[in-house]
C-alpha cells in the first residue's frame, strides 16, 4: 500500500511502476524523490552550457530536446519527449558524464513532468539492489530506441522517415511545432509541409 501522498498526475507514475517487478516497498521509496513540476510552452526545463543532473519523466505534454552549437550558430532538435514516447529522458551528454551539456530541453507545449535528482537517484542505488536493476533496465531500453531513431534519421530518405514517424510516433507529429520535426529530419520546412500533404 502506497503511503505517500500523491496527485492525479504522479499516478501514472505509479502505475508505470507496478506494470514492473518492484514491491510497493521500492515504489515507495522512489516516490520519496520525485518532485512534479509544471513546465509552460516553450520554457526550457534544462539550460544549455549547465550540468543536467536530473532524470524527468513526461506526465503531460512534450518537450523537444536541441543541440546548441554558438560558434557556429547552430540550433538542432535532436530528440522529442511525449507522454507515449521517449517519455523517460535526461540530457545524456551531462547526466551520465557530469560536465556541462551541449544541449537544450525545452518545452512543445504546456507540460509537467516528474523530475527526480542523481544523487537522490543513486542513494536509493546503493540500499536496493532491485531498484538499481529496474533503473539500469530502464536506461538501456530507453537508449536503444533512442539509438534506433537516430540509425532510422541518418539512413532514410525523408519520405521514409516521415512515414515511420507517422507509424511509430503520431502523437508527435501532431503535437510537435514542424519547425522542431524538420531540424530533426534535417530537411527544411518547406520540404516537411510538402511530404504532410503527401501524406
Amino acid at each position: 500500500m502506497i503511503l505517500v501522498k500523491v496527485g492525479k498526475r504522479m499516478e501514472v507514475l505509479i502505475n508505470t511502476l507496478r506494470k514492473s517487478y518492484l514491491t510497493e516497498e521500492q515504489i515507495e521509496k522512489i516516490l520519496l524523490i520525485c518532485k512534479i513540476k509544471t513546465i509552460n510552452k516553450n520554457e526550457i526545463l534544462v539550460k544549455n552550457k549547465t550540468v543536467c543532473d536530473k532524470a524527468f519523466l513526461v506526465l503531460k505534454g512534450g518537450f523537444v530536446n536541441q543541440f546548441i552549437d554558438d560558434e557556429n550558430d547552430l540550433v538542432k532538435s535532436i530528440s522529442f519527449h511525449l507522454e507515449d514516447f521517449q517519455s523517460m529522458f535526461t540530457c545524456n551528454d551531462s547526466y551520465f558524464t557530469g560536465q556541462i551539456t551541449n544541449c537544450q530541453i525545452k518545452a512543445i507545449c504546456d507540460s509537467s513532468v516528474v523530475e527526480i535528482l542523481k544523487s537522490d537517484l543513486e542513494e536509493l542505488y546503493k540500499a536496493d539492489l532491485g531498484i538499481f536493476q529496474y533503473n539500469y533496465e530502464i536506461i538501456s531500453k530507453m537508449l536503444m530506441i533512442e539509438n534506433e531513431l537516430k540509425i532510422k534519421v541518418l539512413t532514410e530518405s525523408s519520405e521514409n522517415l516521415y512515414e515511420y514517424l507517422m507509424r511509430n510516433c503520431g502523437s508527435l507529429v501532431k503535437i510537435a511545432p514542424s519547425k522542431y520535426i524538420a531540424e530533426f529530419m534535417g530537411i527544411s520546412p518547406e520540404w516537411l509541409s510538402k511530404l504532410k500533404r503527401k501524406n
